[in-house]
């Protein structure tokens, strides 16, 4: 009687398979062969669970399944937001820190050499040629 019930005969059958598969030796079967049953015997799992009145298919199970994507996008958008933040601090203090550094000492130089006011500039080239 049990067993005729189309609800619970999928889910008593597939926790059955499921608790004999687990306990079996690995041994048993060939690692390729247990692979190629182990794929069938959780997915008759899953979809009892899932089935008409099952644990998946409970309405916190749906709601969270339907956020699922949701979820799977934010998570993503927040890892590449660290490594590009990651990447940008190292940008800035190997790349452009150094490159402010000699940029500010080559302006520093040039300015030593080359006085940017006119008048002293003229004061600069006469004093030079005497």
């Amino acid at each position: 009687m049990f067993l005729r019930d189309p609800v619970r005969a999928p889910r008593l059958l597939s926790s059955v398979t499921i608790v004999v598969f687990l306990n079996a030796s690995p041994d048993a079967l060939a690692p390729g062969l247990r692979n190629a049953v182990a794929a069938p015997v959780f997915a008759l799992f899953l979809s009892a669970l899932a089935g008409h009145g099952g644990f998946l298919s409970s309405r916190p199970m749906v709601g969270l399944g339907d956020a699922s994507y949701a979820i799977y996008t934010w998570s993503q958008i927040t890892v590449y937001s660290a490594i590009l933040i990651g990447l940008s601090l190292v940008c800035f203090y190997w790349l452009e820190m150094p490159a402010r550094r000699w940029i500010l000492k080559a302006r520093a130089a040039k300015k030593e050499m080359v006085p940017s006011d006119p008048i002293s500039s003229l004061a600069h080239h006469r004093h030079a040629r005497h």
